[in-house]
């Protein structure tokens, strides 16, 4: 049965470095508190893929740390640890030729 006053959203939420996700919200009773969602890590250049581009990113900023000449402003920081490492080649590889949300 269709209830007039149900009120439903798809949320967009795209975070810088992160994949986009879209989301059902249901505000039908009231506020949509409790909203969770997981953004996969490894688009350091913000094209909402994660691809050559992104890894051609992480490797100029390879080792550096916050601070460092080749810190590229954290883009490639993808657990925000305030380093490039490993880690963050790892997430980039566990969602390599990944696209995130329209």
């Amino acid at each position: 049965k269709h209830d007039p006053c149900a009120v439903g959203f798809v949320v967009h939420i795209k975070g810088e470095k992160w994949l986009a996700r879209n989301i059902a919200v249901d505000t039908t009773n009231g506020d949509a508190a409790g909203v969770n969602v997981t953004l996969r890590g490894g688009d350091a250049n913000d094209d909402n893929s994660v691809d050559v581009f992104d890894l051609d990113l992480l490797i100029q900023a390879f080792n550096t740390m916050n601070g460092d000449a080749n810190w590229n402003n954290g883009v490639a920081d993808f657990n925000c640890d305030e380093s490039v490492d490993i880690l963050d080649l790892d997430l980039l590889i566990r969602n390599f030729d990944v696209k995130g949300d329209p």
